[in-house]
Parts: structure tokens; sequence; C-alpha cells
């Protein structure tokens, strides 16, 4: 394409319509993002304009499928099918809960599965795909009721598909003189080692 300094334009050609890319310094090249891509065949190539004025056609060279001239790439959204649950369902702040995903699709071409824990106090957390499964616990602040966990799973294209899992958080109601919590219990002891 030559030196970036003789270039005053990029425009990437999408299926007969003409967008301007933008330089990224840092990566040293020009760039497009096209919003709302269906699925379907593309057939693209990259018009450069030089600073003497001369504009020159290329096609993708990391890209050796061709059609009528122009570079061709299909875009194939896929197709998940999640199922997601807590074990056990209900829980407080002390027990822990096990949420196990199933999904259905072409697995393979999974980049990660988060789970957002904000409603129970926590964050976004990435799921391991060999386990399918991650352990979660409540906050000691979260207040009680059915909490949405949302799940989301990227593909190797960037596709973003959406599920979710319920968990409901129960009030916790300490009633037995010896029944406290492992705060509680460190405070009790550092207390009766000071006093020994």
């Amino acid at each position: 394409m030559g030196q970036i300094h003789t270039v005053s334009k990029v425009e990437v050609e999408i299926n007969d319509q003409f967008y301007e890319m933008t330089y990224n310094p840092e990566e040293e090249w020009f760039e497009y993002t096209y919003v709302g891509l269906e699925e379907g065949e593309y057939g693209y190539c990259y018009h450069v304009t030089y600073a003497d004025g001369t504009t020159k056609t290329y096609l993708d060279p990391y890209n050796k499928k061709e059609k009528d001239g122009k570079s061709i790439i299909t875009y194939t959204k896929l197709h998940f099918e999640v199922e997601a649950g807590a074990m056990p369902y209900a829980i407080d702040y002390n027990p822990n809960s096990v949420i196990t995903l199933k999904v259905e699709g072409e697995t393979d071409q999974l980049e990660c599965i988060e789970i957002d824990l904000t409603s129970v106090g926590g964050r976004v957390v990435e799921v391991d795909p060999t386990l399918m499964a991650l352990t979660i616990g409540v906050d000691q602040e979260v207040t009680p009721g059915v909490k949405v966990l949302p799940i989301t799973l990227k593909d190797a294209m960037n596709n973003v598909y959406k599920s979710q899992v319920e968990i409901e958080v129960k009030g916790r109601n300490v009633t037995a003189t010896d029944d406290f919590d492992w705060d509680e219990a460190i405070i009790y002891f550092m207390q009766w080692a000071r006093m020994d």
C-alpha cells in the first residue's frame, strides 16, 4: 500500500457501499467498524487514495477467498441454547451456591462465558468452560429477595448472547446463643486470648 505518510484517505467498499476508514496510530493501520452486520456473504475491498491524488484498489491479502474481483467473507451468527440453575436455589450470606450451565450449540466457537454477580454483591466473573460451573456467595449487605444474575456468552466473531439465572437470597435469623458468624468467632477468640 506504500508508506503511511503518502496516504491521504482509505475507504473500504462493502457490497458496493463505500465507508471511510480511520487511522489508528497505535496499531498503525486504518480501521472501520461496521454496525448491524447481518448473516450472509459480503464482498469487500480497499480503495487507497494517495497524496498525489491517485487511487488504487486492493483486496485483503490475508483472505484468499475471492469472487467477482472482491475479497469474500461469509458472516454467520452462531446459535446457542443455555440452561442455567442454582443449587441450592435459596441461600443467605453464610453458605455458597453453585451455578451450573449447560450450553448447546457450537461451543468450540465460544470465547468466554461471564456471569454478572452484582446483584448479590459481587462482580462480573468468567466461567471456566471446562467446568461449566461457578461457586458463588452472597454479600451480607444484600437485601433478601429473588436476584437475577445475567449470563453473557461471546463467540469468536465477538457476537454477544444473553441469558440469566435466578437465585433467592434469604434473610439470616440467628436464634441460638451459640450460633454466630465467622467474623464474630474471630472477635471472641481474640478477646479470650487476651484475657488468658
